[in-house]
């Protein structure tokens, strides 16, 4: 069955009109934040922190070694330190945090995106602006 997306857009306290059928869309630089369920992808050069909760398929050729590099934090999840390319992210409760440079993230699922740094955000329904170092939260609902 296909998701549909409704955006509802919360920008500096203000609520904007929601949607049906967006998929949000990311460009930037800085920090991307997900609480919610996916599916998300997300492209770029930096660190990932992952919960438990989340499936992740990262980059093809990402390492070196046979074995990912990566850190278990307790009660935190897995932090993956130099991810440089495409990674696919789906769950549920899922709390992810990409800091890094030429972001570029695909989010499908229902929760809040919280974007700090800068660069554009977009829907398929021409919703559009931009995000900056003090922050905006994008919520997005999935309509079934």
């Amino acid at each position: 069955m296909l998701a549909f997306i409704a955006a509802c857009w919360l920008i500096n306290g203000q609520t904007g009109n929601c949607e049906d059928g967006d998929i949000l869309i990311v460009k930037g630089n800085g920090v991307i934040t997900f609480i919610g369920t996916g599916p998300l992808s997300i492209t770029g050069e930096g660190s990932l922190v992952v919960n438990k909760n989340a499936s992740v398929t990262l980059p093809e050729n990402l390492f070196t070694k046979d074995e990912p590099e990566q850190y278990i934090r307790q009660n935190a999840g897995v932090v993956y330190p130099h991810i440089n390319g495409k990674t696919l992210i789906d769950g549920e409760d899922l709390e992810i945090s990409f800091a890094g440079a030429n972001i570029g993230a695909r989010v499908n699922g229902d929760g809040t995106v919280v974007l700090k740094g800068y660069g554009i955000y977009f829907d398929s329904a021409g919703n559009a602006g931009r995000w900056s170092a003090e922050g905006t939260t994008i919520a997005i609902k999935a309509v079934k």
